[in-house]
């Protein structure tokens, strides 16, 4: 009861009738599912399409915290076009959403060193009760009047890059409509403006760490009650391993780390722990199994990687001592 009474106070807004906003928790990647981060990052600082199924559970010491299951077919499609769409599931509790989200992406060249990136993410989604996690000995009138409702949410988004920085802006839950009332949302908590900053850099060494890719990304979000401010760096080996670490004003700190098992097939894990308002919480893990679908041209205003598997490079260098 605890945690879902936290939940529904941080995800739900007082006259929105049990609506649940949108705000999916993939906060902690620069490697996979971007686009739910800004809409425009399908395209910005990529040359490959992923498939890949994402899992997260916050809060992993409380009983029925809430997990959320994301899988996702986004990337890059052409020299000015990048695209994704992804199916969700969020359980809060007793509550569930389950809905779809459809990511486009269109990029303008500016010159030669700088372009502009211009994308939308659109939502639909049902959330209500999910009566087969009701575990009650009698019949509770305020479940009872939990209503289920079918929405749809726009989140616009807009990137300027060049060399090695990018600039731009979301919002997050621009217009949430609510199709069983007929009419927007108006008092949503997790409708926000958000602004970043990005770098992407390579490393000038010899060995290992020959042409590691730097990547790092600050984030605010400006919300109606807080501001969220996060930041996240991640150094990406090509020999097929990469690390990532993070600290966000709300939900505290992370770090990760991922490899290639093939030169397609990649894994990822990261790690969450709460600080500040929710340092009693505990502890958040996520885990991403993905498919990088091997590319057949170089696109510009994108990052030249030619990632190979770890396992790879444990074998040649089994073949060197024989």
């Amino acid at each position: 009861m605890f945690i879902t009474l936290c939940t529904i106070q941080q995800f739900h807004s007082q006259e929105s009738n049990g609506v649940v906003a949108l705000a999916l928790p993939v906060r902690n990647s620069l490697k996979f599912n971007r686009y739910a981060i800004n809409p425009t990052f399908s395209f910005v600082r990529e040359q490959n399409k992923y498939i890949s199924f994402t899992n997260k559970k916050q809060w992993t010491q409380f009983n029925d915290a809430p997990n959320s299951y994301l899988f996702s077919y986004a990337g890059r499609f052409s020299e000015n076009i990048g695209a994704g769409i992804g199916l969700f599931q969020q359980d809060f509790g007793v509550l569930t959403t389950f809905g779809g989200m459809l990511n486009f992406a269109y990029n303008a060249s500016l010159t030669r060193e700088s372009n502009l990136t211009f994308a939308l993410n659109v939502g639909a989604y049902q959330s209500g009760l999910n009566e087969g996690r009701v575990v009650i000995n009698t019949p509770d009138p305020a479940l009872q009047n939990v209503p289920s409702n079918f929405l749809i949410t726009i989140n616009p988004g807009i990137n300027y890059g060049t060399d090695f920085f990018d600039f731009g802006l979301a919002i997050n839950n621009l217009v949430s409509y609510n199709l069983n009332d007929s009419k927007i949302i108006e008092d949503n908590p997790e409708q926000a403006l958000q602004a970043h900053i990005m770098y992407t850099g390579y490393m000038d060494a010899r060995g290992f760490f020959d042409e590691s890719k730097f990547s790092t990304l600050i984030r605010s979000e400006f919300k109606k009650n807080q501001t969220v401010i996060s930041g996240i760096a991640m150094l990406n080996v090509p020999k097929g391993i990469w690390a990532q670490a993070g600290y966000n004003t709300l939900y505290g700190a992370s770090a990760g780390i991922g490899i290639n098992v093939t030169n397609n097939i990649a894994v990822e894990y990261n790690y969450e722990q709460s600080m500040g308002n929710f340092s009693d919480f505990g502890s958040s893990h996520e885990i991403t199994l993905a498919y990088r679908f091997n590319k057949k041209y170089r696109y510009s205003y994108g990052d030249d990687d030619e990632e190979q598997s770890v396992f790879n490079l444990i074998s040649e260098k089994e073949s060197l001592i024989i």
